[in-house]
């Protein structure tokens, strides 16, 4: 049953006790020790959500480019402008993907293109990778992908 919320005053002078004054826009109100509680309405409980993956943290395009050099990885001879996950491709949640080792600076024509989305270009950048970070920390960076991704590793 509603009541108006001066039917509530009223029942907090007359009883001056704990009391349940019923429900005012869909909030349970209860009255006890000279204080007003209110309890929501309970309906269905929610559903649980599954946590979200957190976003990878954001590549720092300008530092990488500026150490480089802008000239694109895949030897065109062109300005490079755009960095390409050379191995992997990017994926929320898994920062290694984003790592500086999976990345490669290539021309902008050509990577909406996706010119280097087969195995020659990732053998081709893997050799660029090996040159410019060791073997042994490519096979660190390789190491680090994680296991529902290692099937997608053809190019060693």
């Amino acid at each position: 049953m509603k009541k108006s919320l001066s039917t509530i005053a009223e029942m907090i002078v007359k009883y001056g006790k704990p009391v349940d004054m019923g429900e005012v826009n869909g909030v349970r109100l209860t009255y006890a020790d000279g204080n007003i509680f209110a309890t929501p309405k309970l309906g269905k409980p929610k559903p649980e959500r599954k946590a979200k993956k957190q976003a990878s943290p954001p590549i720092d395009k300008l530092d990488i480019i500026s150490r480089r050099g802008y000239t694109c990885d895949c030897d065109c001879g062109q300005q490079g402008h755009d960095l390409h996950h050379a191995f992997i491709g990017r994926h929320k949640g898994v920062a290694i993907l984003d790592d500086e080792r999976n990345l490669v600076l290539v021309n902008h024509a050509e990577h909406i293109a996706r010119t280097f989305d087969n195995l020659f270009y990732r053998k081709w950048f893997w050799g660029i990778q090996v040159a410019r970070y060791g073997k042994k920390s490519m096979m660190e960076w390789v190491a680090l992908i994680p296991e529902k991704m290692k099937s997608r590793i053809d190019w060693l």
